[in-house]
């Protein structure tokens, strides 16, 4: 069921659902990143596929505007199934455009910048799943799934400028079959999206990790 996303305010007890007036009817939402007074939200695939991609709202649930294709915000039209904020920084995030690359935002998706490198983009051109997570000090990770496997993984010392590849794990008898989880994560839950953090928001049909 696509009916938007359910908030809560008291640790999980109680939950409301948000809607933005209809507006996030229809969407399947990957991704959910409460950024102070601006919630923003990643939709993988839509009802009407137009749909697809960053919405932007306020912390209160309303104002809902698609940021992706709009004129001047910098991201391309596209699904988007990875979305993960900077815990150091609210204003800065980072999420993907499905067969173009990932950019960054420095002031809460408002405007955004691509930043992956040719290297990246040519796994990105034909990626079934990305994973991105954020560390404390400008660290970024990006874990690229193609075809049901783990294709590629890059480590950012500085928010995205620069990258580097990373061996891929692997064992003598021809590696793990890594990233076919499915739902679970690509980074193996040792990175920090996967650590310490607790449920706010929820699509309202999967929870979403924050």
């Amino acid at each position: 069921m696509r009916s938007g996303l359910l908030r809560t305010a008291d640790g999980g007890a109680t939950w409301t659902m948000i809607d933005g007036g209809g507006a996030l009817r229809g969407l399947n939402i990957s991704g959910v990143a409460p950024r102070g007074t601006v919630i923003l939200l990643a939709a993988n695939d839509a009802d009407n596929p137009n749909n697809t991609g960053i919405w932007r709202g306020t912390s209160s649930g309303q104002g809902w505007t698609k940021i992706s294709g709009r004129a001047g915000t910098g991201l391309p039209q596209g699904a988007s199934v990875a979305l993960a904020g900077a815990p150091s920084d609210p204003n800065k995030i980072y999420t993907n455009v499905s067969g173009m690359g990932l950019y960054r935002s420095d002031n809460a998706g408002a405007k955004w910048n691509k930043i992956s490198t040719p290297a990246m983009d040519a796994l990105i051109g034909s990626a079934d799943n990305i994973k991105i997570s954020v560390g404390k000090h400008s660290n970024v990770y990006a874990a690229i799934d193609v075809n049901g496997r783990l294709a590629g993984v890059f480590r950012s010392d500085n928010s995205g400028s620069t990258w580097t590849a990373m061996d891929l794990p692997g064992t003598v008898e021809g590696g793990p079959h890594a990233g076919s989880q499915g739902s679970f994560c690509s980074l193996g839950c040792q990175f920090p999206h996967c650590r310490g953090r607790r449920p706010g928001y929820r699509n309202s049909g999967t929870t979403i990790p924050l």
